[in-house]
């Protein structure tokens, strides 16, 4: 498993394409992120924690353990070290897949048969289920 903090925003590209490089290896990433993500069709495992680069500081660090979360990685856990414990302790709940095959599949989408780009929305996340844990 490997955490990513990111503290400072991004490109769809830039959290798709490492996070493919870890599903490819074998390893689930998690993307610890201060706020939801600009438009992204893909569903990637975020956990949105609301600190960020422009948060003030905090006299004790351990503090953020206690941070209150928004994630679907792992059942019940509403705090960062909650979620860590859990995700630890039992591991993801994802069965999204990774990123490539959900990018291809809202390329098909969108071009339809034809290979030409159609109107319409991008769908539900997650084509293309392959689990990692």
């Amino acid at each position: 498993m490997a955490f990513e903090v990111q503290l400072s925003s991004q490109t769809p590209g830039e959290y798709n394409r490492p996070s493919q490089r870890y599903f490819d290896s074998g390893i689930f990433p998690v993307w610890l992120v201060p706020r939801d993500l600009e438009y992204n069709p893909i569903r990637l495992p975020i956990v949105h924690a609301g600190f960020g680069k422009n948060s003030p500081m905090l006299a004790d660090p351990a503090s953020l353990m206690e941070l209150k979360i928004r994630q679907d990685i792992v059942e019940s856990s509403t705090t960062l070290g909650a979620f860590i414990y859990r995700i630890l302790t039992h591991g993801p709940v994802w069965s999204v897949g990774s990123p490539r095959p959900a990018a291809e599949a809202t390329r098909r989408r969108r071009t339809g048969a034809s290979g030409r780009r159609t109107q319409g929305g991008d769908g539900p996340a997650g084509a293309g289920r392959d689990n990692c844990r």
